[in-house]
Parts: structure tokens; C-alpha cells; sequence
């Protein structure tokens, strides 16, 4: 038959029942009069909970006999207020006399002279879910199905060993998440592109598979409250209340462009990631806040409510604001990190390393004018047309400091994965020196948890501080003699330990060695070891010179203080000879 050439169709409202569902069952779908059988039990198909993969035929009600053939059209076979039959069969090559899903399709009534045409359908919903529950598209027997709904009805919550049930909690994604899989099929370019709906998980059921102590714990750092009577589900449903779309919101927003990305990887994929044994650390920040979890036997999941934002998100403007904005974020953090103070040409080399073709000049340019980040002004240096940018924790004399001693021509510039490692974890020291000095720290430092209620993390937090002070301070000038008191004043313990000298001389010895690999602020970026000659010998010359000033100062000093002495003796001499001469 030759398909029938419909310029503009129009739409079906097809109503699709379950066989021997009690309570029924019903989907209503919309499908253009131009599609095919084959695209009506596909779609009849996908509606209920199941892919299009199993071999299906379409009954005329008035001829069971004969199935309809797949390429021909809906206008030519289905009328108004007629039913039809889909059986879809478990594995191909049975009778349809034989167990099999039975679905009945019924024309409810075509849209004609309407403006909801073939073009005007892209806005309208392919589905409603008019009565029944989320199906899972692993469920295929009619009886479960059908016990599960008798539960919830009943109780508005039914657990199976495949997970808690909800009468209602689920039924809106679930519509977008059907509507998604059928966009697939009938209209790919508005589908949402490939959220893996697998992973989703309602959030109270994800909370329901932690521990009341890993629940505390968490409650602690988000400052929900609880005490010795809180029962769990008092937890669960805290954090369900707070955890809405808002602080979503707000979590992608602290999140950087490398954690995003695999996030944005993970919801993408078409298969769950291979976990290993630290797979935290791959995503941690959505474990931690327990929005992603590792359940039993079923394996990563990630909350349905994120997955739900993020489907609406994902392509938008806005998201591409957010991708453009992170890489920008990531340059800026990492420049301030290395140079301390830096012109544009530097963050736009930074920025080359990292950004996406799609990020240009106006992105931006728009970026700064409406962020900014703290411009040097009101100095020499702003007379001479350049327009300095600097990280806030520098004082100004640091930054005057600073740029007299750098050589602007020359800065280093790191790799791809070194951007991406200083901009989540900030400077750091080599693995081994690094557990070193944190054990040192952790031993020595002032331990608020001793004497106060605090938990452990505030033992984590004060070590961190501590060991980002020791490093930022190395990292200034390379001087260790200067390092070293500012590590005296961060092991608050030694003042009252005999061990002093010992602990200090471990410290320096660490520091001694790591300073050769540590990017310097007064070498714009780069270490002693990777130090190219020309700003070696700029280093040098300006040591030179610096040297010649201070022996040219000494010297003036030495020689004003001589002078100073002489007209002293002199005039007490000439007062003396007077005073004899009266004599």
C-alpha cells in the first residue's frame, strides 16, 4: 500500500488500556492521523512502561483474525469511537492465543479544524497519565501489577522487595520521562538528550537507605536540627524539605566545570558507570549532600528530583551560560592562584587551555561587565594603560611588591588537568610531602574538639586552614625562614611542648624540598625547577640591583651618622676654648 501523503495531519487522542488491570490501567495519547500501525503500538508500548522491542501486532475489532499491516496509515484504518487490540508478545514467534500483554487502543476523538496541527504538537504533551501508577518498564506480569496498585490504594505506600511503591510521589516524572522516551521515537530533535532516567530515584527512598548516624552526620553540616528523640523518617522528611529546587539550584552553582562535566557525563550515559571501590571521590559532592547514591544490588542512583531539574535545563540558555561562566570562573581562580596579580593576555592564555569552541570574546567580555574582579586602580601602574587583576587575599603592598618584582613578559602557563587540579583543590604539595605535613598538622595543632563539643570535621577543617596558610605562605616568595613562622603560629601545641625544635626542623625539611616544585608568586607562576633562563636572569639582575640599593643606602647612612658625630665634637670643642678664653 502506498503511504498516503498528509501535509497537515492531524491529531489523534487515543485512549490505551491494560488487559485484566484492576484498578484500570489508562494512558491518553496524542499521535498525528499520519503515522503508521507500527508507530500506534509503539507508542501504545512505550506508554505503559515498555520499550518497543517486542514484536507486536494490531487487531480491527470487527476482524481479529487478520492483523493490520504495519506501514499502513492510522487515517486509513481507525474511525472514531472504533477499538482496536495490541498484542505484544514476550518472545517473537508465539500465538497471540498464548500469554501475551493485550492493550486496547480507542479513538477518543481527532482534533480537525483545530490549531493543534502537526506543528502546533510539538507543544502538546504525547501522554497523560489519566488513572493508574508509574509502571516500571521491568514489570510485565498483569497480577503484580495489579497487587501493587490494590496496595497503594489502600495505604498510599506499598513496600516489595524491589523497593518502596507511592501512590503519588512519582507520577509526575514519570510522565516526563515517558513523554522523553516517546519524543525519542517520533521526534528525536525535541527529545531531552539522553538523560539517563535509569539512575533516578525518588529522594525520600535514597535518604530511607542511609543510617540514622550518616543522616546526623549530614544534618550537622547542613544545620538541620534534631536531637536524642528524632526518629528517622523525622530526618528523611527534614532533608526532603530541604533539598528543593532552590538549593539544586544552588549546588550546581558551587560546583566547578570538572565536577560538573562528570556529573553531566554520568546523566548522559546510556550505561551506569563501572564503580569502583573509591567512587566517591568521582562524585562526591552529590554523595556527600546525598543526592547520589551507591544502593544494593541496583547500583548508582541519583535523585529523581535532581534529574527532573536537570532535564528541563539541559540545552537551554541558561545552561550554556552556566558552562561558560564555570570555565571563566576556573581561569580567573587559577590565575589569582599562581601569579597573584595578572593582565588579561595571562587569563586568556589560562582560558585557552580549558575553554569550549563555543566559548568567545563576547561571552566573555559580558562576563566581566557584569561580574568584574577587583581591578588595581588608583596606582602608578594604572597611568602606564594596564589594567592589573589580583587575588583578594593580597594586601596592597604585597601587590605594588609583586609587580615590581615580576617580569610581565614571561609567566608559566600549566596543562589542562593542572588547571583543573589547582582549581578544585587549590596548591598543594607532592603526595608524600603532603600526608607528611598534614600528620604534623593534625598532631599539632590546637584541637577545638578537646575541650568543646565539636564534631571531628572541625578537626578536618582546622587542619586544612592551617595547611593552606603554611603553603600560601611558601608560595609568596619561596622563603622559608618566613614560612617557618607562620607554621610556629599554626602548631599552637608547640607552645607548650619540649618537642619544638624537633617538630620545626621536620617541617622545614619537607618545605626545604617542596619549594623547588611549588609554582612561586615571584616567579609568576613557575618553580625553582621549571624556571625559564630569561627570568632567571631578570630574577638575578634585579637581586643585583636590589643588592647595590641597600649597600648605596647603608652606605648614605653610615656616612650621614659620621657627620652628624664630627658636628658635635666640633661644637663642644669651640665651647670649651671659650669658656677657658673667659677664664
Amino acid at each position: 500500500m502506498v503511504k498516503k501523503q498528509v501535509s497537515e495531519a492531524d491529531m489523534m487522542t487515543i485512549n490505551v488500556s491494560v488487559a485484566r488491570s484492576n484498578p484500570l490501567i489508562l494512558r491518553k495519547v496524542h499521535i498525528p492521523e499520519d503515522k503508521t500501525a507500527k508507530d500506534l503500538i509503539a507508542l501504545a508500548c512505550i506508554s505503559v512502561g515498555r520499550e518497543s522491542k517486542e514484536e507486536g501486532k494490531l487487531f480491527l475489532s470487527d476482524d481479529t483474525d487478520t492483523p493490520v499491516k504495519q506501514e499502513e496509515i492510522l487515517s486509513d484504518i481507525l474511525k472514531s469511537g472504533d477499538q482496536t487490540r495490541i498484542f505484544l508478545y514476550e518472545q517473537q514467534g508465539k500465538k497471540k492465543s498464548e500469554k501475551g500483554l493485550i492493550l486496547f487502543a480507542d479513538v477518543e476523538n481527532v482534533m480537525k479544524e483545530s490549531s493543534e496541527t502537526t506543528e502546533g504538537a510539538r507543544s502538546l504533551p504525547y501522554i497523560s497519565l489519566a488513572v493508574g501508577y508509574n509502571l516500571p518498564s521491568e514489570k510485565w506480569d498483569i497480577a503484580e501489577i495489579n497487587r501493587i496498585q490494590q496496595e497503594i490504594k489502600a495505604s498510599s505506600t506499598y513496600k516489595a522487595e524491589d523497593g518502596t511503591y507511592y501512590s503519588d510521589k512519582n507520577l509526575e516524572f514519570s510522565e516526563k520521562r515517558i513523554n522523553n522516551s516517546i519524543r525519542k521515537y517520533f521526534a528525536p530533535e525535541t527529545a531531552a538528550k539522553e538523560i539517563n532516567m535509569a539512575l533516578g530515584m525518588p529522594m525520600i527512598q535514597m535518604f530511607s537507605t542511609l543510617k540514622v548516624d550518616e543522616m546526623k552526620s549530614m544534618a550537622d553540616v547542613y544545620g538541620i536540627y534534631y536531637d536524642s528523640a528524632t526518629r528517622k523518617p523525622d530526618l528523611i522528611h527534614s532533608f526532603c524539605r530541604k533539598f528543593d529546587r532552590r538549593a539544586i539550584t544552588e549546588m550546581f552553582d558551587e560546583m566547578g566545570i570538572k565536577e560538573y562535566l562528570r556529573f553531566r557525563e554520568l546523566v548522559l550515559s546510556e550505561k551506569e558507570p563501572e564503580l569502583s571501590g573509591d567512587w566517591e571521590d568521582d562524585y562526591f559532592e552529590f554523595y556527600d549532600r546525598g543526592l547520589l547514591s551507591k544502593i544494593p544490588k541496583t547500583g548508582l542512583r541519583i535523585a529523581s528530583e535532581v534529574l527532573d531539574f536537570y532535564e528541563e535545563w539541559y540545552g537551554t540558555e541558561k545552561e550554556h551560560e552556566y558552562i561558560c561562566s564555570k570555565y571563566i570562573e576556573t581561569a580567573l581562580k587559577v590565575c589569582a592562584l599562581l601569579y597573584g596579580v595578572f593582565r588579561m593576555p595571562q587569563f586568556i592564555a589560562v582560558l585557552e587551555k580549558i575553554r569550549p569552541e563555543d566559548l568567545g570574546k563576547k561571552e566573555i567580555e559580558a562576563y566581566f561587565k557584569q561580574h568584574g574582579y577587583m581591578p588595581l586602580k588608583n596606582t602608578v601602574y594604572a597611568s602606564e594603560g594596564f589594567e592589573y587583576y589580583y587575588a583578594g587575599d593580597l594586601s596592597s603592598d604585597r601587590v605594588k611588591y609583586i609587580l615590581k618584582q615580576n617580569n610581565p613578559l614571561s609567566y608559566f602557563v600549566p596543562e589542562p588537568n593542572e588547571i583543573y587540579r589547582f582549581a578544585e583543590r587549590g596548591l598543594t604539595l607532592s603526595e608524600q610531602s603532603d600526608k607528611a605535613l598534614r600528620k604534623i598538622i593534625g598532631e599539632w595543632t590546637y584541637r577545638r574538639s578537646y575541650y568543646y563539643s565539636y564534631s571531628y570535621s572541625d578537626d578536618s577543617s582546622r587542619i586544612e586552614e592551617s595547611y593552606q596558610a603554611i603553603v600560601k605562605a611558601l608560595q609568596l616568595d619561596g622563603d622559608i625562614t618566613g614560612t617557618m613562622a607562620v607554621v610556629e603560629r599554626n602548631l599552637e601545641k608547640l607552645r607548650w611542648d619540649s618537642k619544638k625544635e624537633a617538630v620545626l626542623a621536620r617541617v622545614e625539611s619537607i618545605l626545604t624540598k617542596e619549594v623547588k616544585i611549588l609554582p612561586l608568586l615571584s616567579l609568576n607562576g613557575y618553580s625553582e625547577k621549571n624556571c625559564p633562563k630569561e627570568l632567571r636572569e631578570y630574577r638575578a639582575e634585579l637581586a643585583r640591583k636590589r643588592e647595590e640599593e641597600l649597600r648605596a643606602a647603608k652606605a648614605r647612612e653610615e656616612k650621614r651618622r659620621e657627620n652628624v658625630k664630627k658636628k658635635a665634637v666640633t661644637t663642644k670643642a669651640v665651647t670649651v676654648k671659650k669658656y677657658q678664653r673667659r677664664g
